[in-house]
């Protein structure tokens, strides 16, 4: 048995839990879609960087952009990984708004 490891390890050792990018994504775009004003979200995680696109349709596209980078900030934050990625958020009109 490894040093540190079983039932009497001790309560200062750090736990590290692991996550692939494609369950990243869906965690960062569940939350994208938490956003008012986003209709749809996807979101890409790579190795450097988290690729979000949204397409917004009530909300004017600034304040969507913003409150949208925000929780992903968060959302990148509460992720816990050892290197943060840059992030990256575009937001467009949706077609079915445009009207």
């Amino acid at each position: 048995m490894e040093a540190g490891a079983g039932a009497g390890a001790g309560a200062g050792v750090a736990v590290r839990a692991g996550i692939d990018r494609t369950s990243a994504g869906l965690v960062l775009r569940d939350r994208a879609m938490e956003v008012p004003g986003v209709r749809s979200a996807r979101v890409e995680v790579g190795r450097r960087r988290v690729r979000a696109r949204a397409l917004a349709h009530f909300r004017d596209l600034d304040e969507v952009r913003a409150d949208l980078d925000a929780a992903l900030h968060e959302g990148i934050r509460q992720l816990g990984l050892a290197r943060r990625p840059a992030l990256s958020v575009r937001v467009r009109r949706s077609a079915k708004s445009k009207g």
